[in-house]
């Protein structure tokens, strides 16, 4: 049975292979697709790592540091906490970019350039390395300009979004009206003790509050990922079935010489298996290939790698259900020219 079963792959393996590129295409969507879903907690650790953050400082009545946190006196906060100001800012007028633009001050939270210098002086910048701003560009923020002098891998938030750094000072000079006030406190070490009034927000709990925003789109691209894999198991299923009918009088035949049961469906088995699992490792290239011509960051990581040939060979199984049974239960008779 298994020498018919590869057999039958070779002798129809132009529709075989049709069938694995299609599939391997909704499996390669579908890895990008969770890859995006995956980077939305990746991009926040790779944030909070080249901010050295270890935790952050907010009012009591703020859910964290990126989402409704007020202004107030940096005073308040212990010498080892670094202030800072947060606020999402469309930059440029006139080709307008939404950014989130981070205050910090020099030397103490700023990340360090993987490419150019540090900020040295108050109309200077640092961008996360995804922005579409060159070292030596101009940012036009709250009608100031400030110049591209560094940037910085693993500097961004929510899906993608370009952080600019800039020093306090011009935070609140441009974005503050001129007030004296930070947003938050970044904690790069341990704090010994919280002003009254105030809260220390641990990395999850920030990432999860940060992550709220993109709640909806995290909901949606699950529902997709679903659909993808319906659309998977239906080509899978469709196209043995389909060899299955082809095979009606073989598995007669089969039967007639007195073939396991379980081996005929073995066979069945067999052939599904090899499509979907062919169909997976294409779509792991496939999905490495259209990672970066999306327009959001994809973050492939090894699990979602691993784990996707492992569902693959899963629809292809379950896909398998209906050839199987038109395989078991064919009536012997066709093998002599009975009817069906």
């Amino acid at each position: 049975m298994w020498y018919a079963a590869i057999r039958d792959l070779i002798w129809r393996r132009r529709r075989y292979a049709i069938s694995i590129v299609g599939t391997a295409l909704v499996f390669g969507v579908s890895l990008a697709v969770t890859g995006i879903s995956d980077a939305f907690p990746a991009e926040l650790n790779r944030t909070f790592d080249t901010l050295r953050a270890n935790a952050f400082v907010v009012p009591e009545d703020a859910s964290g540091p990126f989402t409704g946190s007020r202004p107030f006196d940096p005073e308040v906060l212990p010498d080892s906490v670094d202030p800072m100001a947060y606020v999402v800012q469309t930059a440029n007028p006139l080709e307008p970019e939404m950014v989130a633009v981070v205050g910090l001050e020099p030397g103490g939270a700023e990340p360090n350039a993987s490419e150019g210098q540090q900020i040295a002086g108050p109309g200077q910048a640092l961008v996360g390395a995804r922005s579409s701003f060159p070292i030596g560009s101009t940012v036009e923020l709250g009608g100031r300009e400030f110049e591209v002098v560094g940037r910085v891998d693993g500097l961004s938030l929510h899906a993608g979004m370009p952080i600019v750094v800039i020093p306090l000072e011009s935070f609140q000079a441009t974005l503050l009206g001129g007030l004296p006030m930070a947003t938050g406190g970044i904690v790069q070490g341990s704090i010994a003790e919280v002003p009254d009034g105030y809260q220390l927000v641990g990395r999850t709990a920030a990432r999860e509050d940060t992550m709220r925003i993109l709640g909806d789109a995290a909901s949606t691209i699950g529902m997709v990922k679903v659909l993808l894999w319906v659309v998977a198991a239906l080509i899978v299923g469709s196209v043995m079935y389909l060899s299955a009918v082809e095979r009606t009088r073989d598995f007669a035949v089969f039967k007639a010489i007195g073939a396991p049961t379980g081996a005929m469906a073995g066979g069945v088995a067999l052939q599904a298996a090899v499509l979907a699992s062919s169909a997976a490792v294409l779509g792991i290239g496939l999905a490495f290939l259209m990672a970066p011509f999306f327009p959001m960051q994809v973050d492939l990581s090894v699990t979602s790698v691993v784990v996707l040939p492992a569902i693959g060979l899963l629809i292809g199984l379950l896909a398998a259900v209906f050839a199987l049974r038109r395989a078991v239960s064919v009536d012997p008779a066709l093998a002599f020219g009975g009817a069906s």
